[in-house]
């Protein structure tokens, strides 16, 4: 899959992400790459071995952060979008995080917890709210079909970093329309 993902940027990534002032031409492949790569090994870490490594989480949140800073600094991006991205991050780990208290560390993890601060500030708002619906709504179903095939048994747990991954990359795409979608119907 790793191999795919770097096929799959030099073919699509150049065309998908548009900067074209120096370094940025650069520097935003490289960073959506590396988000890439670190993602696909939080995603099968947990779903494999029911762990998000800190490490990683602390790697992806370091770049992220840094490359938000430097697109701020360099007034690519407004100063107002990473108040944004960070008010998203500071709620989706609240969120999460009494989720995490609320059911004792057995309804979610606490690298699911982390894993949120990164994905909201890569996300930004509001863009990280349907990130997190995604998730939910992918974890639901995924653990109503695992229950219905007696593959899980009521109580037991399913990785739920995978989903969080599922649902940043969906909401990547179609985040901005689903949520202005469901804005104009309220």
């Amino acid at each position: 899959m790793t191999g795919t993902l770097f096929v799959w940027w030099y073919l699509i990534g150049f065309l998908f992400f548009k900067l074209t002032t120096t370094p940025f031409q650069l520097l935003q492949p490289l960073f959506w790459l590396v988000v890439g790569v670190l993602l696909l090994t939080i995603f099968f870490a947990d779903l494999m071995h029911m762990i998000i490594p800190d490490k990683v989480v602390g790697t992806l949140f370091i770049v992220t952060l840094i490359y938000r800073l430097y697109l701020t600094s360099s007034s690519i991006m407004q100063v107002k979008d990473l108040q944004m991205a960070v008010l998203g991050m500071i709620l989706a780990v609240v969120f999460l995080g009494g989720l995490w208290l609320v059911t004792k560390g057995r309804g979610m993890g606490l690298g699911d917890v982390k894993l949120a601060a990164p994905v909201a500030l890569i996300l930004g708002w509001p863009k990280t709210l349907v990130g997190l619906f995604f998730a939910f709504i992918l974890g639901g179903m995924v653990a109503m079909v695992l229950l219905v095939s007696n593959r899980k048994k009521f109580g037991q747990v399913i990785p739920f970093g995978p989903f969080i991954i599922a649902g940043a990359v969906l909401s990547l795409i179609w985040g901005d329309a689903i949520f202005n979608w469901y804005v104009y119907w309220l």
